[in-house]
């Protein structure tokens, strides 16, 4: 190695450091379970919760849910299926093509972000979805943290 690729080289393990930081901060953030701030039901558990996205059901405590997905590049969506459905992407998508195929049901739609996630469940009053409890504000209500 010359001098100026030795010069670089703690430079590069910085940055390197920072992606991986930044990764794993993704990673582990705390999952809000939101709903229309006005629905009457203000806790869910994940057994219903794993049942509802997996199309198995459609109420929980009697009430009518429509449950949305975060689009499937969005690093939150793998952390909740994978601390709510207890299943990797792969086999959620797997999942759901065998509900297809069969004729039992449809995943849930997805929305491009938080925002979008947000913005549909605050003007949807049977809408369930999920954001990084960073992005909470007073136009959804919280029902449940998933750590």
């Amino acid at each position: 190695m010359n001098n100026i690729e030795k010069n670089k080289l703690p430079l590069v393990l910085f940055l390197l450091c920072g992606v991986l930081f930044f990764s794993i901060d993704t990673a582990i953030a705390d999952i809000a379970i939101i709903v229309h701030p006005d629905n009457i039901v203000d806790e869910v558990d994940t057994e219903n919760l794993m049942r509802l996205y997996l199309g198995k059901r459609s109420q929980i405590a009697g009430v009518e849910f429509i449950p949305v997905d975060q689009t499937a590049y969005q690093p939150i969506r793998e952390d909740f299926y994978k601390k709510v459905v207890n299943k990797s992407l792969a086999q959620a998508k797997a999942y759901w093509s065998r509900m297809v195929f069969s004729g039992k049901g449809a995943p849930p739609t997805s929305l491009e972000g938080a925002i979008e996630m947000k913005e549909w469940v605050s003007k949807t009053p049977l809408g369930v979805g999920y954001i990084d409890t960073r992005e909470v504000d007073d136009s959804v209500k919280v029902v449940l943290v998933v750590k």
